[in-house]
């Protein structure tokens, strides 16, 4: 019964993953022209439709919860706003994106830019032009 009520909630995240992408997200793929990256985006749609699930279920439960009996009390409901924001940052999964968009250039620039060059002994060099590195590696 529950594995049923598991099933029923994945399909409808599923389904609704479908639906954003096809309607949102591919269209502006397409008009980026960033295509290439469309089966990443669509699995990592599915963690961000997670994460807003996640979000609405802790507000709807907790929201009325505090009302009733409120851990603390604020003067002010502004002081909250930050938390607020970082939730959202987090479970949206927004930081892990910044952080590969900051990775995913300075690795292509020097890890896929490498010439091996082949040596007398049975063993090769792999050169990174913009490094001053050189890694002895067996040949193959």
């Amino acid at each position: 019964m529950i594995q049923e009520a598991i099933n029923f909630v994945d399909n409808g995240i599923s389904a609704a993953q479908t639906l954003v992408y096809v309607d949102v997200v591919q269209p502006l793929l397409f008009h980026f022209n960033l295509m290439g990256y469309d089966d990443d985006i669509y699995d990592a749609l599915y963690w961000v439709l997670i994460g807003v699930l996640q979000i609405g279920l802790t507000y709807v439960l907790l929201r009325p919860l505090e009302m009733l009996r409120p851990v603390e009390r604020w003067q002010d409901r502004r002081q909250v706003r930050a938390d607020v924001i970082y939730t959202w940052i987090a479970k949206l999964g927004i930081l892990n994106l910044l952080f590969f968009m900051s990775v995913i250039s300075w690795w292509l620039t020097y890890f896929t830019s490498f010439r091996p060059v082949r040596l007398v002994g049975g063993r090769s060099r792999i050169q990174y032009p913009e490094l001053p590195l050189t890694v002895a590696c067996p040949v193959q």
